[in-house]
């Protein structure tokens, strides 16, 4: 994760940028292949005091690579609201991978947030809870 993480920042001429450069395929393969054994380091970064919206959607993206109820709790965690929206957004999607049933009242309650991006995105997945209940 670290590693991808680092490609997002640089210097040019002096002046730090920030830029969104996603994982590879290959990265989350090898977070994927070291397993369980990842969850806890990886659920550390939501955790900071001081936030940064790029380490705690990377370490999202990389708990929903591994996969399994054991990243349920992070990312949970990845749902509350002092995460950035993004984040937040995915990690209501990781939450639905790893069990609908567990995703429902996050969904709900994502029906009444504040940003307009999870609302969006808990509307689509109600759409899939009413899908599967047809």
């Amino acid at each position: 994760m670290t590693t991808a993480l680092s490609r997002c920042y640089s210097t040019v001429n002096g002046v730090k940028r920030i830029t969104f450069e996603p994982a590879t395929n290959q990265e989350f393969a090898e977070g994927k292949a070291i397993g369980q054994e990842a969850v806890a380091p990886l659920a550390r970064y939501l955790d900071l005091q001081t936030k940064n919206g790029f380490t705690q959607l990377y370490a999202v993206q990389f708990l929903m690579a591994i996969g399994g109820s054991s990243t349920l709790g992070p990312l949970e965690r990845a749902f509350a609201q002092d995460q950035w929206e993004v984040t937040r957004a995915v990690a209501l999607d990781g939450i639905f991978a790893v069990s609908h049933a567990e995703a429902k009242p996050y969904v709900e309650a994502a029906l009444d947030d504040s940003s307009q991006l999870v609302r969006l995105r808990a509307q689509h997945l109600l759409s899939l809870y009413q899908q599967q209940n047809k």
